[in-house]
């Protein structure tokens, strides 16, 4: 899988979301309020109108911002963590080709898709509840 192409597709969606949601009401929000100061007669309506969604759009680009930071940091966490990460750090608890739960001991371990398009699998104990590691999707 070619992480760092995955990581332009977050970026790329992030940034297509910003410029229209983000831009578009933005601008959208200004001229409504311009309207609203500069028209025929002064209308506080259409200004406090203008005026929310140009506030909402500030929100929508700084929200997106952040929410861009946090799904790559998750990602990188997904890669970071994975079965070679497990076995360096704990090596007590890869024993002949069996994993066991570094908290408990245990040795059942359920398997489940992240989604969310991350296309990762989380490895987890079935025993306390503990993310051992996680794997990329179709490499179990």
């Amino acid at each position: 899988m070619d992480y760092d192409q995955v990581r332009r597709n977050i970026y790329n969606a992030f940034l297509f979301q910003k410029c229209i949601v983000g831009a578009f009401t933005l601008g959208f929000g200004f001229l409504i309020a311009l309207g609203g100061i500069v028209g025929q007669s002064f209308s506080a309506g259409l200004l406090i109108f203008g005026a929310l969604l140009f506030v909402f759009g500030l929100r929508c680009i700084k929200g997106i911002s952040q929410n861009e930071k946090e799904q790559v940091a998750r990602f990188a966490t997904l890669e970071e963590k994975n079965f070679d990460w497990y076995r360096n750090s704990f090596p007590e608890n890869v024993q002949s080709g069996r994993v066991s739960c570094r908290n408990c001991g245990s040795r059942r371990i359920n398997i489940r898709g992240l989604g969310d398009r991350t296309y990762h699998c989380e490895h987890k104990c079935a025993g306390c509840g503990q993310t051992l590691y996680y794997s990329p999707e179709g490499n179990l």
